[in-house]
């Protein structure tokens, strides 16, 4: 599963916890499914760097089944 197929399913929402739980559900609302808008998020969150939070997300999507 990529991160854009969870834009239309709400559940999704779940998958994210245990990887990204500094995120809120406000958070996630907002990012609405733009990568973009994650890495920004997971940067805020966390204090990482653009390059790290991309690298968790491709993390993210690789260990997702498709």
């Amino acid at each position: 599963m990529s991160f854009g197929s969870c834009r239309i399913a709400n559940s999704c929402k779940t998958n994210f916890v245990p990887v990204f739980g500094k995120l809120t559900d406000d958070h996630l609302d907002v990012i609405d499914g733009r990568r973009i808008e994650l890495a920004g998020k997971i940067q805020e969150a966390y204090g990482i760097s653009k390059d790290e939070a991309e690298k968790q997300i491709k993390q993210f999507e690789d260990s997702r089944p498709n």
